[in-house]
């Protein structure tokens, strides 16, 4: 009997998570899709294989302009499993603008991280996008970006897909029309 109850909540507990896993693909294939509306490409990510039989805990994502070098970002970190204090997912998303023109490894290698976290922490409570201060931006989240912005989404507080969606895409204009978007 203990055996069946078992298997039971094991298959129950994938079948869950196989049906975030593609709620979170359709939301990803969403946000892609209004970025690349306002000409944004995707640069690089972490997204593996959609038929990966585990999915990772944390996703990546860069856009820009131009995929090799560009002097604005944008930056989304999604997170299902943070660490505490943070008891919740969330989704980061960040926009950040470069002097000059900057190598997509040069962003990729900086930006996610221990920084993206208290970005996030920053991020909680404000609902506008924030406009970070130097200390925020550096060392590491965008070290050498002159101007960032972020907004931060706890997905506790979501009650669908489609209000991930909406609320999401409703925060990239803001994110996309706050700072310049040259190539």
């Amino acid at each position: 009997m203990a055996d069946q109850e078992f298997g039971v909540r094991l298959t129950t507990t994938l079948k869950s998570v196989a049906q975030v896993y593609r709620d979170l693909r359709s939301f990803y294939r969403s946000v892609e899709s209004e970025l690349r509306e306002k000409g944004w490409l995707l640069a690089k990510s972490t997204v593996t294989k959609e038929d990966d039989w585990v999915p990772p805990a944390e996703f990546f994502y860069l856009f820009a302009p131009n995929i090799h070098e560009f002097s604005t970002a944008v930056m989304i970190y999604l997170n299902l499993a943070p660490p505490g204090p943070l008891n919740q997912p969330y989704l980061l998303i960040g926009k950040a603008d470069f002097d000059s023109s900057i190598a997509v490894n040069e962003v990729w290698n900086n930006w996610w991280g221990p920084d993206s976290l208290q970005v996030l922490k920053q991020c909680l409570d404000c609902l506008e996008p924030l406009e970070l201060p130097e200390n925020l931006r550096k060392p590491q989240y965008a070290p050498r970006a002159t101007k960032a912005v972020a907004f931060a989404v706890p997905l506790c507080d979501i009650k669908g897909l489609e209000e991930l969606k909406r609320r999401v895409i409703a925060g990239i204009p803001k994110i996309a029309d706050s700072m310049k978007t040259s190539r």
